[in-house]
Formats: C-alpha cells, structure tokens, sequence
C-alpha cells in the first residue's frame, strides 16, 4: 500500500513538472509565456519579451524609478506614492518584473540579479533613458535588484531607497529552504502546488488586525494583485519558482559594501514590526553605508508603507529635496 501511494505521488510529481516545466527543462531559449489580459499600460519589447512600464511625468523633471517587490506588481507596490512624486515635478517610471503583473516571463534562463538588473537596464534605453541619473526605490526584493543595479551602474543612480529590502541572511520558513534544495522535478511541482495558498497567508500574517478597515482594504488590495498574478500570467509561478531556486535574496553584502564607498545618499524605510525582512536587517545596512539615514514606520509590518501611506510618501520626497539642496 505504502508503495503504491509513494508511486502515484511520484507520477503526480513528474506530470507536474514535465507537463508545466518552470523554465530550465524542455524550453527554447526565446519563448516567452505572456500575460492573458493586455494592461492599460504599454509594453516595451525589450531582450527577454514584453516588459509592462507606466512612464508619467514632464520629461524636464528628474526621474525616479520605482521596483517592487516579489510577488506583487508595480502598480499595486506604488499607489502611495506615484501621484505624489507627480505632483512635487518628479518624473516617475514604474515597472512589472519578469513574470510579474503584466510583464513576460521569460523561459531558459536563470532568475538572478543579473536578469532583473539587465531588464531595468533595457527598460532604460528602450525609453531613451539610459543617459539620466536615475533617483531608484526598491521594496522588498526590488530593493535588491537596486542595491546590484546600483552595484554595477553607479554612474547611472542619483540616490537608493531601499524599503523594507531583501539582500542579507534572513530566518526563512523550513518549506521556503526546502523548496530551494529540492531537485527541480520535486521542488517545482511543490511550490506550484502550495505557493498560491502561501502568499495570501503571507500578506495576512503581515496584518495581524484585519477587523481594521485599513488593513481590510490593504489585504484586499494585495490579494487582488494575487489574484491577477494567478489568473492572467502563465508564468507567474514558474517566474516565481525561479526566483526562489536562483536569485540571491540574501547574497548582496558584497554589492552592499561597494555602493558604501560611494558618496551616494541613501534612505532605508523600514517597519518597525516587519516580520519578513525584520528591522535589524537595516541596522546591518547602516553599518555598511555611511551616507544611509534610516527612517522607522512605527508599528509597521512588511507592507508598512501601505499601512502609512502619507508618512512613507512624505519621507521619501523629504529625502529627495534634501538632495536637490546639495
């Protein structure tokens, strides 16, 4: 009985891996999964397929681009803080990663900083961008993705804020380090199977208090970008997948004690209640960059800057006409 059991769950396994690979087996290199519903924004065909951008703004303003986090998507990430970079003359570009919202995900190739990194940078010359000096946000994941964009195009960024961001050792959940491990015909199909139910738990441990009406309406906000991510990108758990087996989410103390040489301002927002990507990973950050100024959102979880939005806004412009004074 025991074998037969242990057999039928091992050709569940095969025929979700085989039947829906996640990107490396059986793939060409240049296919793409695209998303099911056109976005009311535009698509920039860059290399990799369609990146999903909003570019708002006078062109004479200085531009401040904004990267969100792991399993969100741009538009979401930002409500609190795209109308008012607009209305203080800044110039915004906002952007789904690859296999996020609106975006492709790419199949054949490795989910690491290097292929979010070379999608912002394509982004950036598509747009005939690549000559400003960028102010760059990063929430969470996307802070990582800035702290390597930054990393290895210095001259390219004005100023960093990280915002409750990946990129050192963090205490992970044992099914998150095992997923990692497992070989990908075991570990894609568990995490295809589980993940969905995990992210909406994720956000909801994240709002402890949900007889809030404000935290009603951010768990809503967030589960409806789930959802979206689910039911009108294909590759949204495949990109996903790839991200957890390939990205260096807690690798970048190096690329972190580069960018500490440069005079290079620097603002890390963080909640003081995050769970996540707790506190004392932005204590760590402050030791590595001198010119960082860390600013606490008190009572805060991951998603603190949805939960004051009027105060992470504030500081954030606080911060960047600090800099047009220099």
């Amino acid at each position: 009985m025991l074998q037969s059991s242990l057999l039928v769950l091992l050709c569940a396994l095969l025929w979700y891996t085989y039947v829906t690979p996640p990107g490396h087996v059986g793939c060409p290199l240049s296919e793409t999964v695209t998303s099911l519903e056109r976005a009311p924004g535009q698509l920039a065909e860059i290399a990799g397929g369609r990146t999903y951008y909003r570019l708002q703004g006078d062109e004479a303003n200085e531009l401040v681009v904004l990267v969100h986090g792991f399993s969100s998507q741009s538009e979401v990430s930002y409500e609190f803080l795209v109308e008012p970079l607009l209305q203080a003359q800044y110039r915004v570009l906002y952007y789904d990663l690859w296999g996020r919202g609106h975006s492709d995900a790419p199949l054949g190739v490795t989910y690491d900083a290097t292929l979010f990194t070379h999608q912002l940078l394509d982004l950036l010359e598509h747009l005939e961008l690549s000559c400003e000096r960028i102010h760059l946000v990063g929430l969470s994941m996307g802070g990582a993705v800035s702290i390597h964009f930054s990393y290895m195009y210095p001259a390219r960024v004005r100023s960093l804020t990280l915002i409750s961001s990946a990129g050192l050792p963090l205490h992970k959940p044992w099914a998150s380090r095992l997923v990692e491990r497992l070989p990908t015909f075991i570990g894609w199909p568990l995490f295809r199977l589980l993940s969905p139910s995990q992210l909406g738990k994720f956000i909801a441990r994240e709002l402890p208090d949900l007889e809030q009406q404000t935290q009603r309406e951010i768990f809503a906000s967030y589960d409806r970008s789930l959802h979206i991510n689910l039911e009108h990108n294909e590759g949204f758990l495949r990109a996903l997948y790839r991200t957890v087996v390939d990205f260096p989410m807690e690798s970048m103390q190096a690329q972190l004690t580069a960018i500490g040489s440069d005079p290079r301002r620097v603002l890390l927002l963080w909640g003081e209640e995050d769970v996540a990507i707790p506190l004392s990973c932005a204590h760590q950050m402050l030791e590595t960059l001198p010119n960082a100024r860390l600013v606490t959102i008190a009572g805060g979880s991951h998603v603190a800057v949805a939960q004051q939005p009027r105060f992470a806004a504030d500081t954030i412009l606080q911060f960047l006409r600090q800099l047009e004074d220099e």
